[in-house]
Order: structure tokens, then C-alpha cells, then sequence
């Protein structure tokens, strides 16, 4: 019981805590992520010592190919040092991972209460964006926090029903802030939802769901153009910025397609090319002022193939496919749409808060019942490489002797 309770209150405190003498959320939020991950490798510790069986699934084979190659990548990065501080985070994220997707986390309570936190913070740091330092940092954490409260709604029992209730008052008012908050991120959100959704219904052969579904956007669009309503020039500068920062993006990538530059490695080097847009977009830049630099290219995706190469971006792709290919949470799987979207558009794996978030609901879709990979499964597969492996050598080291026999007692033409 005191371990449940000391993990909600580590998930609250990873996602809401800021500042605390460090002018920053970031340091608070990643202490509280270490301090689940260091629970988590006790508990790992506890379950070995007691000499239970290690399993793992495909996906988390995939996530350990990943987590070894990041590390490997330090040894062509050209700023190992910021790469070695990353890969620590993707570590800790990766513990939290193996833990929730073992434990089956019901996280009902503690993802109501930080929605709950979340709105309250709003109005208690309203110039620091409740903490989370700008609109855009807020908008995608509620993009993902606010899906997972689906989570918690259950109507399997009139308690439940009772609670579900509650659930879905606060699911109304996480929406109330989101649709206050500045960040234009929730229109996309949004807009990949109702294409989902029409996809859905035509597939289903709904087709007048499906037209209906297409109307919405389609006199979203007439009204703004008929000066019903206006859109933000903002909106139009930061489709801009992200477009620039693609564009350098891919050509930085293109100098190393297959391995990429290292963990680490993109704001140093960056600047290299941050001109590269100039021949498709103008003389507009983002960079204008000497002292504005990149920090990322605001697209994940983008982030992965210029970091980590084709080699690295396959391993996320296939443990992607590998997860949810047989998922089954709904809730989880609405939370990592909203999450897909929202990092095309922006960075929320290098906040903590909303990183955190996105590696619970992966582990909460990860299905290890159904096990492929134990200790003695790898155990004797890796005997069996080795004795493959010795027999075609000595194979191959006798038939070379019988190859260079037979060559040596062959008559040459002219020695006779």
C-alpha cells in the first residue's frame, strides 16, 4: 500500500513540479523520474534475487536494440557529453517502461489528480503556463494527460459508475483549459482525429457518419474564410519555423543516412546548415538573431533520422509495430495517437513531463503475457549460434584442406 501511494505521488510529482529553487520545471520532474526508475530497479533487484524467471517480449527486445545502439552512437556524436546526459533520461524512461508494462499500472487515480493539478496550477502560475513554461509545453502535455483519464473510467459497478462520473467532469474541464491555452497544437490534434474517424466510418461503410464527419472541418474552413472568424499570424510564422527546421533537419540527416550524427549531436551540428532553407523558403530564418539557437527541430521523427540514422529510426519503427499490432487498451491507444501528432509538431520526449506520460501508456500496451524471449530461451539460442557458428568453421577449415589437397596432386601441363 505504501509503495502504491509513494508511486501516484512520484506520477504527480513528475508531471506537475516545477521550479523548486531551479527556475525551471525540468530538474524537479526528472528527480521525481529517477526515483520511480530507482524503484523500479529495486524491485527488478528483489525479483532476481529470488530467483524468478526473466521474460521479455519482442517489443522489449526491441527497446534494449534501441537503449544499446543510442549508447553506441556516443562514439561518432560529436558532443558526447550532452549525448551521455540524454541517454541517462532515455534510461530512466526505459526502467519506468519495463516496470509499468510488468505491473499493469492502474494509474486512474494518480492521472485524475494530476489533471486536476494541472488545471489547478493554471490559475496558481498563470504567466508560467501553470508551471510548464510556455503554452506550447502545455498544450502537449494535456493533448497526452487528457486522453489517459479514459483510463479511469469504468461502469462495471455502481461505485465505479459513481467515480466515472467524477472522471468525466474533470476529462470536460481538462478540455475547458485546453481550449483557452494559445498553442494551435490542439487544432492538429484534432484535425488528425476527425481524418481518423472518417477513415473509420468509410472503411465501416458508414457513409453518411462520413460525410458528416468531413463537414466539420469543411465549414471550420468556409467560416474562417468568410471573416466569421480570423487566424492567428502566429500560426502562420510558426508553420514557418517548423518548416525551416525540417528542411535543414533532413539535409542534416542526408550526411549520414544510415547511422546518423550520435546522441547529442543536433545542436552542435546544426548551425552548419541552418541556411539550407534559403533556396525553398526565401530569406525568411528563424535564426536571425545571433543569440536565438535551435535546441531541436521540433519534430521527433525528424529528431530520430538525424540523431540515430535509418538504423536507428527502423528499430523505433519496428518496436512501434511489434507494439501495437495486437494492442487492446483503447484509452492507451487514443493517449499515443495524440502523442504521434503532437511530435510532428513539436518535442514533448525531451520535456519530462510529457515524456513520462508517453512511456506509461507504451508500457501499459505492451502485452508480456505473451512471452517470447526468457533467460533460458536466449540462453540457448545463443549456445546454439555458437555450436553453428564452430561447425561451419571447422567445416570450412577441413574442406579448404581437402580443396588444397586435390589442387596439389594435380599434374601441371609442362612440369613433365
Amino acid at each position: 500500500m505504501i509503495l502504491k501511494i509513494g508511486a501516484a505521488a512520484a506520477f504527480v510529482v513528475a508531471c506537475l513540479a516545477y521550479q523548486l529553487g531551479t527556475d525551471s520545471p525540468i530538474p524537479p520532474r526528472l528527480i521525481a523520474i529517477y526515483v520511480m526508475a530507482g524503484g523500479a530497479c529495486l524491485m527488478f533487484s528483489w525479483h532476481i534475487w529470488k530467483r524468478r524467471e526473466i521474460r521479455l517480449s519482442n517489443s522489449d527486445v526491441l527497446v534494449i536494440c534501441f537503449l544499446s545502439y543510442a549508447a553506441l552512437s556516443l562514439l561518432w556524436s560529436p558532443d558526447p557529453m550532452e549525448g551521455a546526459i540524454r541517454l541517462q533520461n532515455i534510461l530512466a524512461l526505459v526502467i519506468i517502461y519495463f516496470a509499468v508494462s510488468r505491473l499493469k499500472w492502474d494509474i486512474s487515480i494518480p492521472i485524475v489528480v494530476t489533471v486536476i493539478g494541472a488545471i489547478g496550477m493554471h490559475f496558481y502560475a498563470t504567466d508560467y503556463y501553470g508551471g510548464f513554461g510556455n503554452e506550447n509545453f502545455q498544450a502537449e502535455f494535456l493533448l497526452v494527460a487528457i486522453p489517459m483519464l479514459l483510463c479511469a473510467i469504468k461502469t462495471d459497478s455502481e461505485p465505479r459508475f459513481i467515480a466515472s462520473v467524477f472522471v468525466f467532469i474533470v476529462f470536460l474541464a481538462g478540455l475547458g483549459l485546453l481550449l483557452v491555452n494559445d498553442s494551435a497544437l490542439k487544432w492538429a490534434v484534432v484535425l488528425a482525429w476527425v481524418v481518423v474517424l472518417f477513415l473509420w466510418q468509410i472503411k465501416r461503410r458508414y457513409f453518411f457518419g462520413a460525410i458528416l464527419t468531413l463537414l466539420i472541418p469543411a465549414n471550420a474552413v468556409v467560416w474562417v474564410l468568410q471573416g466569421g472568424g480570423t487566424l492567428d499570424a502566429g500560426i502562420f510564422k510558426s508553420v514557418g519555423d517548423r518548416l525551416e527546421l525540417g528542411i535543414n533537419t533532413v539535409v542534416l540527416w542526408w550526411e549520414s543516412p544510415i547511422f546518423g550524427h550520435g546522441l547529442g549531436s543536433f545542436n552542435f551540428e546544426y548551425p552548419r546548415v541552418q541556411q539550407s532553407h534559403l533556396g525553398l523558403l526565401g530569406q525568411r530564418t528563424l535564426l536571425r538573431p545571433v543569440t536565438v539557437y535551435a535546441g531541436t527541430p521540433h519534430n521527433e521523427f525528424l529528431q530520430i533520422l538525424s540523431d540515430f540514422g535509418l538504423a536507428g529510426f527502423g528499430i523505433v519503427s519496428a518496436f512501434l509495430l511489434t507494439l501495437l499490432r495486437k494492442a487492446r487498451n483503447v484509452p492507451a491507444l487514443i493517449t499515443l495517437g495524440s502523442a504521434f501528432v503532437v511530435s510532428f509538431l513539436g518535442f514533448p520526449l525531451q520535456n519530462p513531463a510529457s515524456a513520462f506520460l508517453i512511456v506509461v501508456t507504451l508500457g501499459l500496451l505492451d502485452d508480456t503475457t505473451k512471452t517470447v524471449w526468457t533467460v533460458a530461451y536466449m540462453r540457448d539460442r545463443l549456445l546454439w549460434g555458437f555450436w553453428v557458428v564452430l561447425l561451419r568453421r571447422k567445416y570450412g577449415d577441413a574442406r579448404r584442406k581437402v580443396l588444397d589437397t586435390g589442387r596439389s596432386s594435380e599434374v601441371i601441363p609442362g612440369e613433365h
